[in-house]
Protein backbone atom coordinates (compact mmCIF):
# COMPACT_ATOMS: atom_id res chain seq x y z
CA UNK A 1 0.00 0.00 0.00
CA UNK A 2 1.29 3.48 -0.79
CA UNK A 3 2.29 5.64 2.15
CA UNK A 4 -0.53 8.15 1.56
CA UNK A 5 -3.16 5.42 1.38
CA UNK A 6 -1.71 3.75 4.46
CA UNK A 7 -2.11 6.97 6.44
CA UNK A 8 -5.69 7.39 5.22
CA UNK A 9 -6.48 3.78 6.16
CA UNK A 10 -5.09 4.31 9.66
CA UNK A 11 -7.39 7.26 10.38
CA UNK A 12 -10.46 5.83 8.65
CA UNK A 13 -12.58 3.92 11.24
CA UNK A 14 -14.39 1.69 8.71
CA UNK A 15 -11.05 0.24 7.62
CA UNK A 16 -10.82 -1.48 11.02
CA UNK A 17 -14.27 -3.01 10.55
CA UNK A 18 -13.30 -4.19 7.08
CA UNK A 19 -10.14 -5.64 8.61
CA UNK A 20 -12.17 -7.75 11.03
CA UNK A 21 -14.38 -9.01 8.21
CA UNK A 22 -11.35 -9.71 6.02
CA UNK A 23 -9.68 -11.62 8.87
CA UNK A 24 -12.83 -13.67 9.55
CA UNK A 25 -13.26 -14.62 5.87
CA UNK A 26 -9.67 -15.00 4.64
CA UNK A 27 -7.54 -15.07 7.78
CA UNK A 28 -5.54 -12.08 6.53
CA UNK A 29 -5.81 -8.42 7.59
CA UNK A 30 -3.87 -5.20 7.12
CA UNK A 31 -3.83 -4.49 10.85
CA UNK A 32 -3.76 -7.13 13.58
CA UNK A 33 -7.11 -8.47 14.73
CA UNK A 34 -6.56 -7.22 18.28
CA UNK A 35 -5.80 -3.69 17.04
CA UNK A 36 -8.92 -3.76 14.85
CA UNK A 37 -11.12 -4.83 17.75
CA UNK A 38 -9.59 -2.32 20.19
CA UNK A 39 -10.02 0.58 17.74
CA UNK A 40 -13.62 -0.43 16.96
CA UNK A 41 -14.39 -0.68 20.69
CA UNK A 42 -12.88 2.75 21.42
CA UNK A 43 -14.72 4.35 18.49
CA UNK A 44 -17.97 2.80 19.70
CA UNK A 45 -17.45 4.13 23.23
CA UNK A 46 -16.60 7.60 21.89
CA UNK A 47 -19.68 7.70 19.64
CA UNK A 48 -21.98 6.55 22.46
CA UNK A 49 -20.51 9.17 24.81
CA UNK A 50 -20.89 11.96 22.24
CA UNK A 51 -24.42 10.84 21.44
CA UNK A 52 -25.39 10.79 25.12
CA UNK A 53 -24.01 14.30 25.64
CA UNK A 54 -25.79 15.67 22.57
CA UNK A 55 -29.04 13.93 23.53
CA UNK A 56 -28.96 15.37 27.05
CA UNK A 57 -28.38 18.87 25.63
CA UNK A 58 -31.24 18.35 23.19
CA UNK A 59 -33.54 17.14 25.97
CA UNK A 60 -32.61 20.09 28.18
CA UNK A 61 -33.39 22.49 25.34
CA UNK A 62 -36.67 20.69 24.63
CA UNK A 63 -37.64 20.87 28.32
CA UNK A 64 -36.77 24.56 28.42
CA UNK A 65 -38.89 25.24 25.33
CA UNK A 66 -41.84 23.22 26.68
CA UNK A 67 -41.58 25.06 30.00
CA UNK A 68 -41.61 28.46 28.29
CA UNK A 69 -44.63 27.48 26.18
CA UNK A 70 -46.46 26.26 29.30
CA UNK A 71 -45.69 29.49 31.18
CA UNK A 72 -46.82 31.56 28.18
CA UNK A 73 -50.07 29.60 27.85
CA UNK A 74 -50.70 29.84 31.58
CA UNK A 75 -50.21 33.62 31.55
CA UNK A 76 -52.55 33.95 28.54
CA UNK A 77 -55.21 31.82 30.27
CA UNK A 78 -54.84 33.84 33.46
CA UNK A 79 -55.21 37.15 31.62
CA UNK A 80 -58.24 35.82 29.72
CA UNK A 81 -59.88 34.73 32.98
CA UNK A 82 -59.30 38.18 34.46
CA UNK A 83 -60.86 39.92 31.45
CA UNK A 84 -63.81 37.51 31.41
CA UNK A 85 -64.50 38.03 35.10
CA UNK A 86 -64.66 41.82 34.65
Amino acid sequence: MQKTLAIIAQVNPPSYGVGVIRWSLAGVAFFSLSLDLIVLFLITIAIVFIGAKLFSKMEAQSFKTKRLVFIEQHSINTSLEKTNSN
